[in-house]
């Protein structure tokens, strides 16, 4: 299904009960909410829990390039969920656009399950490990894109909590984002962390997932 601003396929439950928690697929650019149920990311999520409800999202590139797609996904379609455990899951852009739904409000989530995620251009990466990390930048000292700055200050706050919203992070030793990966790896817990080798591919993705659902609470 679609509307001009978001494709959407729905999972349901295989154990017929569609009350249990909620898990939001986020495409990256040219990933089609379909691909994950051809990519075995649906039989690999349902058979690690049979009552877990999916729904695979793709917004619009637009979205992103306005800085709107954690605003947007907010008041359009996660709001329908209120009152359900509701997890979100993101890879490449689809990440940076989970951060942006937890920028938004990040209340009712329950976890965030980043999978190789896009978190800034090269050269933003670069001038946050020029000055310490993603737990310890300062906003006027690097140049950010508007999405950057809203992804990227929610990120910075949640590194430097004790508490919030549970954060998963998969990602491949050579995968063309992993400048990113290893700044946001050195700041989580080694149990919220799975490296596999490979690159930016559903292959890869597919091993990161696997390493997740072993240390995903059920």
């Amino acid at each position: 299904m679609s509307s001009d601003d978001l494709t959407f396929k729905h999972y349901p439950a295989p154990a017929g009960d569609n009350r249990g928690r909620i898990l939001v697929l986020l495409c990256g650019v040219g990933i089609h909410p379909a691909d994950f149920e051809t990519e075995g990311f649906i039989e690999q999520l349902h058979g690690a829990d049979s009552f877990l409800d999916i729904w695979a999202i793709a917004p619009a590139p637009d979205l992103y390039f306005e800085n709107r797609v954690g605003e947007y996904l907010q008041a359009t379609f996660l709001s329908q969920f209120s009152g359900r455990e509701l997890h979100l899951l993101g890879i490449s852009l689809g990440a940076m656009g989970a951060l942006c739904c937890a920028a938004c409000d990040s209340s009712a989530l329950k976890g965030l399950i980043l999978l190789a995620p896009f978190l800034g251009t090269q050269g933003t990466m670069e001038a946050i490990a020029s000055r310490g990390g993603l737990a310890t930048w300062k906003s006027d000292d690097v140049k950010l894109t508007p999405i950057e700055k809203t992804s990227l200050l929610w990120l910075r706050e949640r590194l430097n909590s004790a508490t919030g919203v549970p954060l998963y992070l998969g990602h491949a030793r050579d995968d063309r984002f992993k400048a990113g990966h290893q700044l946001l790896a050195r700041d989580l817990p080694e149990d919220r962390v799975v490296e596999v080798s490979g690159g930016h591919d559903w292959d890869a993705w597919r091993a990161q997932l696997d390493g997740i659902l072993t240390r995903w609470p059920r």
